[in-house]
């Protein structure tokens, strides 16, 4: 009689080969290694037993003590193969005693090139037999037993119940309820640790540091981790080697104790001063608690060793309390703290008229925003002296504009609104402003500000105010478009009076070049005089001063080579 007909889905390759997630087949080095860990589990089963401290503290029911009870029940039945087979599925017992059933089950097969991959986000990734239905973590831990992290993880079960579990080269040791390491486990964890260390008596410091300056807890500008370990060992790590190392510091020690948590047994501290601050001095308590907080992190593996100083530092500035700390330097409260501030002079004397008179504490983001502050302390993150301007100008854009360049209220206001509409850069805006405004300070030097001078004095005087303010190259179109023949000859005694005059002579009549030739000298005295008074050689700033009588002078002296007949205005 025929069979039942067979059927086929949709889509089914009866060639096609099916791939388990997790498994792999195993290359001749992991080989290797499964055979000799589970050819030591035949041969020295009692290694995997956690070595009790005599004068540790147990909780009343210690759950360890039945574990090791029915471990060394396995390990009395470890060559009895079927019974192996029923032990490592039976789901009651003890886990730790599941897992070691089916690792024994596996030490006595031959052969292993079929593996499962364990992947744990702290302990890393390796490969393992399994055999029964005991926990993955506790089948790859017993099997590699070689490695002082997987080592441990058998045994993560009763450290959740309390206990603690710390890894030598002699095997695995229980301190009870207490974070208590065994001898030697400190020196052992510190030599093979992440970061390259030289060791002095009870004293471990990394490149960057010495013996002396981790003994003294000697702050730097850098900074550098102290750490304190149970057993008095102090630890110095600096700031550059936590950025280099490829590893994290504190898993290479944490990861060989369980729970791990290495803050359960040790202090860090960051050394740490800003630039400015006075050697000896205390920190303020807010940022000495704030860094302490990103100590105790870093110690729970919650922080990245690259991220850790950065932290640090941004929370001891953040908690600053006193005196102007701008960026991560320190001033006292009257000190010149522009000097910190990236940018022009004129931008860092800006920053310094806007906040130095500013009463109370002030915080200054990066981002820009500002926060007021209870305590008396300026605190500025961001440095760059044109983003500081951004934030400060709309609310002292005037007060800094009058302050800088000695302007009226109203007069401040209008010029320091000119950055908003011409969408200009700080300094930029200063300097031109200070160059006008200079200008404009020696030009009141001069006699005769807003007067009006009688005909060819008045066109000699708007020549000289142009070339001082704007040069002397802006005065030739004035030339050019003279407006009658007193004009031209003036213009022409002006080209001569400055040397000029070879490439302009076609465009003077004979007799405007004849009669500005008698004039030059005069002229050029004028020119002369000018130059003495707008510079302050004659040593007063006031036009009724010796300097600006000498203008009036050398003016009158024009007007009466000129003819010109109306008396000069008073000055």
């Amino acid at each position: 009689m025929a069979g039942p007909a067979q059927v086929r889905f949709p889509g089914e390759d009866k060639h096609k080969r099916v791939r388990m997630r997790g498994i792999k087949k195993a290359s001749e080095s992991i080989q290797k290694r499964l055979l000799r860990n589970l050819e030591r589990m035949l041969d020295e089963p009692a290694h995997i037993i956690p070595d009790k401290a005599a004068d540790g503290r147990w909780p009343r029911r210690d759950p360890l003590v039945r574990t090791i009870k029915e471990v060394k029940h396995i390990i009395e039945k470890r060559n009895d193969r079927k019974w192996l087979r029923r032990r490592m599925v039976r789901r009651r017992g003890d886990n730790v005693a599941q897992a070691l059933a089916g690792t024994m089950l596996a030490a006595n097969e031959e052969e292993h090139e079929t593996v499962a991959i364990f992947h744990h986000p702290v302990y890393g990734e390796t490969s393992y037999v399994r055999r029964g239905i005991g926990r993955p973590a506790h089948q790859a831990s017993l099997q590699n037993q070689h490695d002082p992290r997987f080592r441990l993880l058998v045994w993560e079960e009763h450290a959740k119940s309390g206990l603690w579990f710390f890894t030598t080269d002699d095997g695995v040791h229980c301190s009870g309820v207490k974070a208590r390491p065994p001898d030697g486990w400190v020196d052992e964890g510190l030599a093979a640790a992440a970061i390259e260390l030289r060791s002095g008596d009870g004293v471990w410091w990394s490149a960057g540091l010495d013996e002396e300056k981790v003994r003294d807890q000697s702050p730097t500008s850098a900074g550098w981790i102290r750490l304190t370990l149970e057993d008095g060992t102090v630890v110095g790590v600096s700031a550059r080697e936590l950025r280099r190392s490829k590893e994290n510091f504190i898993p290479s020690l944490s990861l060989r104790m369980l729970p791990p948590k290495l803050s359960a047994m040790s202090e860090a501290e960051w050394v740490w001063a800003p630039g400015g601050w006075p050697a000896g001095r205390s920190l303020p308590e807010g940022a000495t608690a704030a860094t302490a907080e990103v100590m105790r992190s870093w110690l729970d593996m919650e922080i990245e060793d690259s991220e850790l100083a950065g932290k640090a530092r941004a929370a001891a500035v953040g908690c600053w309390d006193v005196g102007v700390m701008v960026g991560e330097r320190w001033f006292e409260r009257g000190e010149d703290w522009s000097s910190a501030i990236d940018g022009g002079d004129l931008e860092r004397q800006a920053v310094h008229i806007a906040l130095d008179s500013l009463e109370g504490g002030l915080h200054i983001r990066r981002d820009g925003v500002m926060l007021d502050l209870h305590d008396d302390v300026l605190r500025i993150e961001e440095v760059n002296a044109n983003a500081l301007l951004t934030t400060l100008w709309d609310e002292h854009g005037g007060h800094i504009i009058g302050e800088m360049f000695d302007l009226q209220e109203d007069e401040a206001d209008e010029v320091a609104d000119r950055p908003r509409r011409k969408g200009q850069g700080f300094n930029a805006f200063l300097k031109s402003l200070d160059e006008e405004l200079g200008n404009r300070r020696r030009l009141a030097r001069l006699p005769w500000r807003g007067a009006s001078l009688p005909s060819v004095l008045g066109f000699a005087h708007r020549l000289i105010t142009a070339a001082h303010t704007e040069g002397l190259g802006s005065t030739m179109a004035s030339i050019r478009k003279r407006q009658d023949d007193s004009e031209a000859a003036l213009g022409w005694a002006w080209l001569v009076a400055h040397g000029r005059d070879g490439s302009e002579a076609w465009r003077f009549e004979q007799a405007a070049r004849d009669k500005g030739s008698d004039w030059a000298p005069a002229l050029q005295r004028l020119w002369q005089v000018s130059l003495a008074t707008i510079e302050g050689d004659s040593g007063a700033d006031d036009p009724g001063d010796s300097g600006g009588d000498a203008y009036i002078e050398a003016m009158a002296a024009l007007r009466t080579i000129t003819g010109t007949i109306p008396e000069l205005p008073d000055a």
